[in-house]
């Protein structure tokens, strides 16, 4: 089942909660006065949005320690407003080597550690996309969006960070990407390309969202 090593699930479509076994739901950092809900992607009613991209405030998940996990995948929706070089999508990227969803020459980025991993496709804004991301534990990397396959590469890091998962937070001085994320999963095994397919094509429908 495609909820098998889930470790993280936030819907995000109206509430914070984490579907996982570990119900470990998310918190605001700050205030909510630029955090709302707006419509989401097909299959989703609402969607996590951030309108300010100077905001410091921010949704998060705190850190487990099931999180540093050298094998992983990541998928989630992401709606993009405006955003330039550097803003921050989401990241779990303190505390060690982690990593980061970002801008990086006007596309989506993979930062592991100071490896920039970009999309082949440059990723459109102001309309939904499908992430997905897995990570083996030869550091083989396979990058997809909506649903196929769009770039295959290596890192030289590994996932061992200690940090929450950061949702649109300006990270260094900088500034967060402003717009939409829903459906974040994080799985501590490579999700099939079957799999993700089924993500995007919402039908992933198993006991982790019901």
């Amino acid at each position: 089942m495609i909820s098998d090593g889930l470790l993280l699930h936030l819907p995000l479509n109206g509430s914070l909660r984490d579907l996982s076994k570990y119900r470990n739901h998310a918190l605001i950092a700050g205030t909510a006065t630029d955090l709302s809900w707006d419509a989401g992607p097909r299959g989703f009613g609402q969607a996590h949005s951030k309108i300010s991209s100077t905001s410091t405030n921010y949704a998060y998940a705190a850190h487990r320690t099931e999180y540093a996990t050298v094998v992983f995948s990541l998928s989630l929706w992401v709606y993009l407003s405006t955003w330039v070089g550097g803003d921050r999508i989401l990241n779990r990227a303190e505390g060690g080597y982690g990593f980061a969803l970002f801008n990086y020459s006007n596309t989506v980025a993979l930062r592991m550690w100071n490896s920039n991993l970009n999309y082949t496709t440059v990723v459109p804004t102001t309309s939904w996309q499908h992430l997905a991301i897995t990570v083996d534990a030869s550091n083989n990397v396979l990058m997809y969006l909506n649903g196929r396959l769009d770039r295959v590469t290596t890192t030289g890091y590994q996932n061992s960070a200690t940090g929450d998962f950061r949702l649109f937070r300006a990270d260094y001085g900088g500034t967060s990407a402003t717009g939409r994320i829903c459906d974040l999963r994080y799985h501590n095994r490579i999700l099939t390309p079957v799999e993700i397919w089924m993500l995007y094509n919402g039908l992933a429908k198993d006991k982790s969202n019901v």
